[in-house]
C-alpha cells in the first residue's frame, strides 16, 4: 500500500544528503546552508506536530546554524566511505545495513565511524544504550571491510550541532552480538502481533496511519 512520509524523516533526509554531497565532494562546506535554506521547503513538505510550538521553525533554525558552522570533522581525516551499505553475518545469521560515514585518521590510520542523527542530545542520553548497539554494528562492518574494527563510535547530532564519541569496546562489541541473537530468538517465538498505539506516533510519523485498521477504529488482525 502507498505510504506516507513525515516531517522528522524529511528533515533528516535532507541533512543527511547535504552531509553526503559534503563527503563525497560534491559540495564544499561553506555551500551547505544555503543549499539547506533552497532546498528546506521543497524537500521537508510535510507539517511538523503543532506541539512543542513552533517546532518547524526551530527545527530549520537548527539545521541552519549547524551548516553556517559546519566545516568537516578535523583535517587529520580523509574520507573512506560514504553511506557505505555492508552485510555482515552473526552466527549465520544476515544482517544488513548502510553505514553514513567512515573517516581515517591521516597520522595513525585510526578508523572513525559516523552516524549522521537528527536527535536532540537529551533523546540520545536518554537512549543511548539503544542506539549504541546500532553503531557496534557498523564496527562490525567496518572490522570485515578493513581488518580492524574503528577506534571510535560517534554520534554527529546535528540538530544540536554535538558530537557523542565513544572509544571503541570489544566487550560492548560482544554484547551486541548476544543482543542480536537474543531479539532473533524473541522475533522466531512471537506467533501473534498486536497492535499499540500512540496518539502521537499514528497521527505524525506512522507512515501507514491511511490503512491501520488500529487508526480507523477497526480491530486488528492477530
Amino acid at each position: 500500500m502507498p505510504q506516507e512520509n513525515n516531517a522528522f524523516a524529511e528533515y533528516g533526509t535532507l541533512c543527511h544528503a547535504l552531509l553526503e554531497d559534503w563527503a563525497n565532494g560534491n559540495k564544499f562546506s561553506f555551500e551547505l546552508a544555503d543549499a539547506f535554506a533552497e532546498r528546506f521547503d521543497t524537500e521537508v513538505t510535510h507539517y511538523f506536530p503543532p506541539f512543542p510550538r513552533d517546532m518547524g521553525q526551530r527545527y530549520y533554525d537548527a539545521g541552519l546554524a549547524y551548516f553556517h558552522s559546519f566545516d568537516g570533522f578535523g583535517s587529520q581525516y580523509e574520507v573512506v566511505a560514504v553511506e557505505e551499505r555492508f552485510e555482515l553475518s552473526i552466527d549465520g545469521w544476515p544482517i544488513v545495513g548502510v553505514m553514513d560515514l567512515v573517516l581515517k585518521d591521516k597520522t595513525t590510520g585510526r578508523l572513525v565511524v559516523i552516524d549522521h542523527k537528527s536527535k536532540s542530545q537529551k533523546t540520545m542520553k536518554q537512549h543511548m544504550s539503544i542506539y549504541r548497539k546500532q553503531l557496534y554494528l557498523y564496527a562490525a562492518a567496518v572490522e570485515q571491510t578493513y581488518g580492524v574494527p574503528p577506534a571510535q563510535i560517534c554520534f554527529n547530532l546535528f540538530r544540536d550541532n554535538a558530537m557523542v564519541i565513544e572509544e571503541y569496546d570489544p566487550a560492548v562489541m560482544q554484547s551486541v552480538k548476544e543482543w542480536v541473537l537474543k531479539i532473533i530468538r524473541s522475533i522466531q517465538a512471537d506467533t501473534k502481533w498486536e497492535a499499540k498505539p500512540s496518539s502521537y506516533f499514528c497521527n505524525y510519523i506512522c507512515s501507514s496511519a491511511a490503512h491501520c485498521p488500529v487508526q480507523q477504529g477497526e480491530s486488528p488482525c492477530m
